[in-house]
């Protein structure tokens, strides 16, 4: 088991409680994950983010398309 930076516990805390969000990849998963969608517009906050959290990131933020109402949306997600 990692034991966190408190800083970077404070950052995870934050995005729980802002745009980010836990899940499990299946049901017999038992490892959490943390991801955090923003649109496209917020990108260079996206990446600090990602750049202060990248060591314990398994993959690099990924593009997204989507629609809302009737409108194309745009995203990025990690």
């Amino acid at each position: 088991m990692i034991e966190l930076p408190f800083y970077i516990k404070s950052i995870i805390y934050g995005l729980i409680l802002s745009d980010g969000y836990i899940g499990f990849a299946s049901k017999s998963n038992l490892n959490a994950r943390l991801s955090f969608k923003q649109s496209f517009d917020r990108l260079p906050y996206v990446l600090a983010v990602f750049n202060i959290l990248s060591h314990y990131c398994s993959s690099l933020p990924i593009s997204l398309i989507g629609k809302q109402n009737n409108i194309i949306t745009h995203g990025v997600q990690f």
